[in-house]
């Protein structure tokens, strides 16, 4: 009689806890909503979120890292890294220049101009290597930024009603939720700057060697009843 009303009364506690991926308000509620949004099958099996499943509830619960009180390092690295992002692609376009204006002077044979042409090569290349300094150390402090943020936004949402002490009622293997946590987070963070860095670099790469091809190719033209 007395197993029979432990085991009830186990079942009770058991239903009354609330399980890590059931629906709730606060940052963990669009993360569980996120988890629970229907998903084609992946490599081995593993359910796969679309673009829009996925950075809807990212940009909900990391976007606000530029609206936060870290707003203004935030915006001043976020400008610092674009501005060095430019300056990235204008490297290659200044190494396309100096070709050209060292063939031209190959092809005159005006060879006094070849030291004029190391001279500013060997400026390109310092320029480089201290623009890729600058732009990884500021890319570097951004990442870790944003990821503190959103580690103690998350934890703080997870450590909230006493979710770690629901683990002991919930059958599975729950072990270092903390390490599990900021992982997720260094991940979703630095994969993020990693991704924007590399979307806008190869987008103005894109458009400054258009433009230097466009200006190198003959005017277009049109031939209608055969003429042009």
């Amino acid at each position: 009689m007395t197993q029979g009303g432990d085991e009830t009364n186990q079942g009770k506690t058991r239903n009354h806890v609330r399980p890590l991926t059931g629906a709730g308000p606060g940052v963990m509620g669009d993360r569980r909503a996120f988890s629970r949004a229907p998903r084609p099958a992946g490599k081995g099996g593993q359910p796969l979120a679309s673009w829009p499943t996925f950075l809807k509830p990212f940009f909900r619960m990391a976007g606000p890292y530029w609206a936060s009180e870290r707003k203004g390092k935030a915006i001043f690295l976020s400008i610092t890294l674009f501005a060095l992002t430019v300056c990235q692609v204008g490297v290659p376009v200044a190494i396309n220049r100096w070709m050209r204006a060292l063939f031209d002077e190959l092809e005159a044979r005006e060879m006094a101009q070849f030291a004029h042409l190391s001279g500013v090569l060997l400026l390109i290349i310092v320029s480089n290597v201290t623009i890729v300094n600058f732009h990884l150390r500021v890319k570097r402090l951004l990442q870790v930024d944003w990821r503190d943020w959103l580690n103690r936004r998350v934890w703080n949402g997870w450590m909230a009603d006493g979710r770690h002490y629901e683990l002991a009622f919930i059958p599975g293997s729950h072990d270092n939720p903390d390490g599990r946590i900021a992982e997720d987070v260094r991940n979703a963070t630095e994969y993020a700057i990693d991704l924007a860095h590399a979307l806008v670099y190869d987008l103005l790469l894109l458009v400054s060697f258009t433009k230097i091809l466009w200006s190198l190719s003959a005017a277009p033209y049109l031939v209608i009843g055969g003429s042009a």
